[in-house]
């Protein structure tokens, strides 16, 4: 039986993966306040680069986890503009989407590659535990 954290990484990617598709594929946006930034596209990137990232954490291969991300971003817009009347899809909304996937993938390979280089020993290269 695998530890508690072993568990965490797969089901923090899951929980990120399952409040995505709900924001995604809800019928209706929510709207903020006009503070003059494009705040969907925000969104759009963070949603995107925390499930990018988790997915990283959980160990999927980045291929399977950019595949992934990538056909959720182009179903979510066809689904958007097509099945629900107050949504619509938007390529700055794609856009944002592919932004968000790399700046996740990129963070957390860095960090992870970071954290493995510190875990080494500088002399030997070994592991310090």
């Amino acid at each position: 039986m695998p530890n508690s954290r072993g568990l965490l990484p797969p089901l923090t990617f899951g929980l990120a993966l399952l409040g995505q598709t709900l924001l995604l594929y809800w019928p209706s946006a929510a709207s903020g306040p006009d503070v003059g930034l494009p705040l969907d596209k925000v969104a759009h990137v963070l949603l995107f680069a925390v499930v990018a990232a988790a997915g990283v954490w959980a160990r999927v291969p980045t291929p399977v986890l950019v595949a992934l991300l990538l056909a959720q971003a182009a179903v979510s817009e066809v689904v958007q503009g097509v099945l629900l009347d107050q949504r619509g899809a938007e390529w700055g909304d794609l856009a944002a989407d592919v932004l968000g996937i790399a700046v996740g993938l990129t963070l957390a390979l860095w960090w992870r590659g970071r954290s493995h280089t510190q875990s080494r020993s500088p002399l030997t290269g070994k592991s310090r535990t």
